[in-house]
């Protein structure tokens, strides 16, 4: 689907901060709010945008976050539908994703502790148990979100990025919990709707929402892009190194790329990776390429996943999260 370089612009306004209002984004990118409303409400109707969620980093109240691999066995098309739903359904979930590579799902779950996460890989495997051939479980210690620096034809990446997963802990009341439950559904909820829904003034509201944003609770508003629809595809690269003495050299590039969007630092499975959004599988390999010929030496080996689709993202732990498979 080709989008102008106007409805690239808007995209990257909302993949910088979802709750701008239309104004804001209006004098970004040269138009006014009204055109702006109705941009955005076409790349919704056209399946661009799916939905709005906030970055939450729930570490800030006492969650950890488990990675699981899996590759599955005797999988038919219509057991792989009721395995997606359980896992979009299950509201420990916060990204649910079929890949292709060495595994074909890729679940991410917020849970307390080891014994909350046991319990439900238990019971994720007493339903599906005969599908798993192997699984690998890694555990973020950090996750570091980039820009879609791509989408405005940037050269470089040069946003501040954001971090989630932190030692500190912050006190939160059943209000905010309310508030960011909301939130992390519809990062683009007025706070009017909020308001109603909640039950507190709209500018009790706005005070509670800085506040989360300045304790580090709410790290980032964001649109669900669909990237097939603007001619882009999702992969994940995995790197073991030789050594470590370029490690944050590494994290630089990362960081600076146009076309990585994400660096996930986790103990199991590879040393580093990170997510890559790109035009073409030949824009993956140049990267790749690049990758080699600027660290070579450091690298024992490069491997990438196909992210296929991804069904959710929510940030949120025990969220409802709207059913689409």
């Amino acid at each position: 689907m080709r989008l102008d370089a106007k409805d690239r612009k808007i995209l990257y306004q909302l993949d910088l901060n979802a709750r701008q209002s239309n104004a804001e984004i209006g004098r970004k990118v040269r138009l006014s709010p009204e055109v702006v409303y109705y941009r955005i409400k076409n790349l919704e109707k056209r399946g661009v945008i799916e939905y709005y969620y906030t970055t939450i980093d729930p570490s800030k109240f006492g969650y950890k976050a488990y990675r699981v691999y899996i590759k599955t066995q005797n999988l038919t098309l219509e057991r792989e539908r009721e395995i997606i739903g359980w896992l979009v359904n299950n509201k420990r979930t916060w990204w649910v994703l079929s890949v292709s590579g060495k595994y074909d799902i890729d679940i991410l779950w917020w849970v307390k502790d080891d014994y909350e996460f046991e319990e439900e890989w238990l019971n994720f495997s007493k339903n599906f148990r005969e599908h798993i051939d192997a699984k690998h479980i890694q555990i973020y210690t950090r996750l570091y979100h980039f820009h879609r620096a791509y989408l405005i034809d940037k050269k470089i990446d040069d946003e501040p990025e954001h971090a989630i997963f932190s030692r500190e802990r912050i006190k939160l009341d059943e209000t905010d919990f309310k508030i960011l439950r909301e939130l992390s559904v519809n990062a683009r909820e007025s706070l009017v709707s909020l308001s109603a829904r909640i039950g507190i003034s709209p500018k009790n509201i706005y005070y509670r929402i800085n506040r989360l944003i300045k304790e580090g609770v709410i790290v980032a508003f964001r649109a669900k892009i669909n990237l097939e629809k603007i001619g882009y595809r999702y992969y994940k690269i995995e790197i073991n190194l030789n050594n470590y003495s370029n490690i944050q050299k590494l994290y630089n590039f990362a960081k600076l790329h146009p076309y990585i969007t994400y660096v996930n630092q986790v103990i199991g499975l590879a040393d580093f990776d990170f997510d890559v959004e790109v035009p073409t599988e030949r824009h993956l390999f140049r990267l790749i390429d690049e990758i080699r010929a600027e660290f070579g030496k450091d690298i024992r080996d490069i491997a990438y996943l196909t992210i296929k689709k991804v069904y959710k993202i929510s940030y949120f732990p025990l969220s409802e999260f709207p059913l689409t498979i």
